[in-house]
């Protein structure tokens, strides 16, 4: 009960509507049973979603709003992109952007377009760095994360194979739909299918 129904002396009632929880604790049984299970095989379907709108920082000029896909099972329940770890996938943004130009504004690292990764151990300033390339290896978009590729370097050394997709993208309502960030999905292609419905 808020401080408001305090004041104003309403009697607590249930917070969440009975449908609501029974919808709530359904989905919460289905998340832990995929979770028990841990397949070594999954399939994980990919479904446009909608635009999302960026809470403002009202010290800044820009309308910040996210697109591109959501994750589901073969049921259609949701993935938590905190969850895709059970599986050996990741998500990841990417950095080093603004070294590179136009390039995070190329069509090419839309949400829907596959990227390539291509190991860079003797970068001078990390020998685990991980390049962001365009599927077709002709333009760089920036580097993963350090922890990102610190934690995929063993596997990539290895002959892992990964498919990276860009997934989500942020970009600036105000000033032209200017791409901002991208998120992509990392997966090993040994264990992970993307299949985009």
């Amino acid at each position: 009960m808020g401080l408001l129904d305090r004041l104003l002396g309403r009697t607590p009632g249930p917070h969440t509507p009975p449908a609501a929880a029974a919808v709530r604790d359904r989905t919460k049984a289905a998340r832990a049973k995929r979770r028990a299970q841990k397949p070594s095989l999954v399939t994980l379907y990919l479904k446009a979603g909608r635009e999302w709108d960026k809470p403002d920082d009202p010290e800044e000029e820009d309308d910040i709003w996210g697109r591109g896909y959501q994750i589901h099972d073969e049921g259609g329940l949701g993935y938590r992109w905190d969850d895709l770890g059970q599986h050996g996938a990741t998500i990841s943004k990417v950095v080093g952007y603004r070294h590179h130009g136009e390039a995070l504004q190329d069509e090419r690292f839309a949400p829907g377009h596959d990227v390539a990764l291509a190991r860079e151990p003797e970068n001078p300033y990390d020998s685990n760095a991980v390049a962001v390339w365009s599927a077709d290896g002709s333009l760089q978009l920036g580097y993963l994360p350090r922890e990102t590729a610190s934690a995929l370097t063993p596997e990539l050394t290895s002959g892992e194979e990964y498919r990276a997709f860009c997934l989500w993208e942020w970009v600036d309502k105000a000033h032209d739909d200017r791409r901002r960030g991208i998120r992509l999905l990392i997966a090993p292609t040994a264990t992970v299918t993307l299949v985009e419905r």
